[in-house]
């Protein structure tokens, strides 16, 4: 697909394509400071709405899940530059609706998922104030085992989901936890 087939198919009207993206001035140094690196880039690339460049499609807003169409997600999809083959979709929600979202994905792929269960801490931290604070969570990963067929194409891909993403809180809208479910396309060129 190209990344105008991909927007439009996500019902994304409006969005930009190659964004210069500053990763150093002075607004991003100050977030940088304020929530580290990660959440920098984060709240910079929110900050820049959707967009497209030669080889992803990044949708921090706009697009809902769930039976009801209620859950706000953020959607980051990435492709080959030449041929525009998407190997990877990663889709994040908020860790509050996860018990709304697996059976989604049950009814989507079916319940063969292989679970693994983990603590997992989370720090929440303010470098500006070089405060930290930790919580605990149980981690829970699933793994489909089989997979998934693109019934177009026959490539195969991996299906995951965790309910608990990165070890640091994230600070865009989604919220601080956030889950993700991702697609992954199984490479043939071995």
């Amino acid at each position: 697909m190209t990344p105008e087939q991909i927007m439009t198919t996500l019902g994304i009207a409006k969005y930009k394509t190659n964004p210069t993206i500053n990763y150093s001035g002075e607004q991003y140094y100050s977030l940088s400071e304020k929530y580290g690196m990660y959440s920098a880039i984060e709240v910079t690339k929110w900050k820049i709405g959707p967009y497209c460049n030669n080889s992803s499609c990044y949708i921090p807003y706009g697009v809902n899940v769930g039976v009801d169409g209620s859950i706000p997600v953020k959607i980051s999809i990435l492709f080959t530059e030449d041929q525009h083959q998407i190997y990877d979709i990663d889709v994040h929600f908020n860790s509050v609706f996860w018990d709304e979202i697996v059976p989604i994905l049950n009814r989507k792929y079916g319940s063969l998922w292989e679970i693994e269960r983990m603590p997992i801490a989370i720090t929440d931290s303010d470098f500006s104030s070089k405060k930290t604070h930790w919580n605990k969570f149980d981690r829970i990963i699933m793994i489909h085992k089989t997979g998934g067929i693109n019934t177009k194409t026959k490539d195969t891909c991996e299906i995951s989901a965790t309910n608990y993403d990165v070890v640091s809180t994230h600070h865009d809208p989604i919220g601080a936890y956030q889950s993700v479910m991702e697609i992954k396309l199984i490479s043939t060129n071995f």
